[in-house]
């Protein structure tokens, strides 16, 4: 690292998600560590200061009331004395500590990457999705400075205005994504983020590509699961999960189609009644006028719809049972329902499995969809746990899931990963056993402890697996589209003039909360969000 460059320091304070902060924490976590860097020159707190305006610890440090961070960050770029500004937003308000590993990481990301260009440190495959710090050089923010109408927002640089700026995304290194991972202060990892409880394990379809349904498979060995998951037992996890409702997604589906469990309307209501979030992924085929009236009157937070085909040939031969015109009517009058209504929810996002059916459809299917739903994501097909056709791969790190969501079956069992589709590796049973006790329990410990240590192979399913690196994501531009580029997935954002009064944006938590008011403001920027379906914040 060049030791002779320095750097200003923004943190920018909003009082939603610093609310729960106390002096020691936010000391502790943020002033002490940010302030006592060496290659810190001076750290600007600005935003909503009041609270922690007298915790002046050091003459680095400044406090000011500057709402505008977009004009204080230009503002410190500018030093002489500086090489740029890294810029601290933290979105959440779960306890997130700022540690010297990350500053050293990202300070020397962008001295290697993008010098003088705009650098951002990817803490979603951490995981952590509400801090992505940034820093911004001299060269990037005089390109800003000479075009205020260039909104600060790295992904739509990067998707239409790269060559113009030099735009560089990094993941933290091994030893830094360690220390946070052993790190007892990162309240994210304390409880899961996102649950998935299977209402129902019956399909109506049997799709080509399916590993619970496929007529193509035998799974004999899972006829002794419940058809439906028990309603009583569902309201008993849920209860348990109350205290945590504003920063978890529920899912009342996982291997089945929902609408064929006999209490899904009352599953979806009871969550929201709790005030979780609320997404899942459906066929659409069982939908009705009252169904998608239901999930607007539920605020639904996000409904993802799997269209494997763009026409009624491709589409019927992948799904096998579904049909092509039925599906598309149901999403078509959801859309105008919406609009009907003037409503945002459900945000509808389309899937696409790629087969040897459907690949010549792609743009066809994003021509037709993408507007009417704000997303689409065009996959990779994954075959024996693997995904053997990737747009790119990153070295190897702690799988994210196992600090994140869970799975639970009709039976109560709990599965850490998606991709465990046989279930080998049960991690408990959470009608007997309290949710939390199980995330935090010796099997899960263990398999984060072998993870953690890149012992991942000890663990059969994971030895196999690669979706531990599905949260590292590329940005691209396609004329007015931006693109999600994953490994083995593509997600297609809404230009925002067709998206039009659905481009609420910010975290999670803003979202829910403008949506809950009736508020239509566009308060942020969508992309950078990562699908409901996976965390909320």
């Amino acid at each position: 690292m060049n030791s002779s460059c320095l750097f200003n320091v923004v943190i920018f304070i909003d009082s939603r998600f610093w609310s729960r902060r106390t002096d020691a924490e936010v000391l502790t976590d943020w002033l002490k560590p940010v302030t006592s860097h060496s290659r810190i020159k001076n750290v600007v707190v600005a935003g909503d200061v009041g609270r922690f305006a007298h915790l002046k610890i050091s003459p680095k440090l400044t406090f000011v009331s500057d709402t505008d961070e977009r004009a204080l960050l230009l503002r410190q770029c500018a030093h002489p004395e500086v090489e740029g500004v890294l810029r601290l937003h933290h979105i959440s308000k779960l306890r997130f500590p700022i540690m010297p590993q990350l500053l050293d990481a990202t300070i020397e990301g962008y001295l290697k990457e993008a010098p003088g260009g705009y650098f951002q440190m990817d803490l979603a495959d951490l995981p952590y999705p509400y801090l992505t710090p940034e820093i911004l050089g001299k060269d990037a923010a005089l390109v800003l400075q000479a075009k205020p109408g260039l909104a600060l927002d790295w992904n739509q640089l990067k998707s239409f205005h790269s060559q113009e700026i030099r735009l560089e995304r990094g993941i933290l290194p091994y030893e830094a994504r360690l220390a946070y991972l052993e790190n007892a202060h990162v309240e994210y990892f304390t409880f899961p983020k996102f649950m998935a409880l299977e209402s129902s394990r019956l399909c109506n379809l049997r799709c080509t590509m399916c590993v619970t349904h496929s007529d193509f498979i035998d799974h004999s060995h899972l006829n002794k699961y419940p058809k439906h998951f028990d309603l009583a037992k569902y309201k008993w996890i849920l209860d348990q999960m109350e205290p945590y409702k504003d920063f978890m997604s529920i899912a009342p589906q996982f291997q089945g189609e929902p609408f064929m469990a006999p209490h899904i309307s009352d599953m979806i209501a009871y969550a929201r009644q709790k005030g979780f979030c609320v997404g899942f992924t459906s066929n659409a085929t069982l939908w009705n006028d009252e169904i998608i009236d239901f999930l607007i009157d539920q605020e639904v937070n996000n409904l993802c719809v799997s269209l494997d085909g763009a026409t009624k040939e491709s589409y019927e031969r992948v799904r096998i049972g579904a049909n092509f015109d039925t599906v598309v009517g149901n999403l078509n009058k959801l859309v105008n329902r919406k609009l009907e209504r003037g409503v945002v929810l459900p945000w509808l996002s389309i899937n696409m499995t790629l087969m040897p059916e459907n690949r010549h459809e792609q743009e066809k299917l994003l021509s037709e969809w993408l507007g009417k739903a704000y997303l689409v994501s065009i996959n990779n097909t994954c075959i024996n746990h693997v995904v053997p056709e990737k747009f790119h791969q990153p070295d190897r790190y702690p799988c994210p899931y196992l600090w994140e969501g869970v799975h639970l079956l009709t039976n109560g069992e709990v599965i850490a990963c998606c991709r465990d589709s046989d279930y080998e590796e049960v991690m408990g049973n959470a009608f007997d056993t309290p949710m939390l006790d199980i995330w935090n329990g010796e099997k899960y410990k263990l398999f984060r402890r072998l993870h953690a240590t890149k012992q991942w192979n000890d663990i059969p399913i994971c030895a196999r697996c690669d979706t531990w690196m599905c949260k590292t994501k590329k940005t691209v531009g396609d004329g007015d589209r931006m693109i999600m580029q994953y490994p083995f997935y593509r997600q297609y954002i809404s230009p925002a003039n067709r998206l039009a009064d659905y481009s609420v944006g910010g975290t999670l938590e803003e979202i829910w909360g403008s949506l809950k008011s009736a508020t239509k403001k566009v308060t942020g920027s969508l992309l950078n969000l990562n699908p409901l379906w996976r965390k909320a914040s």
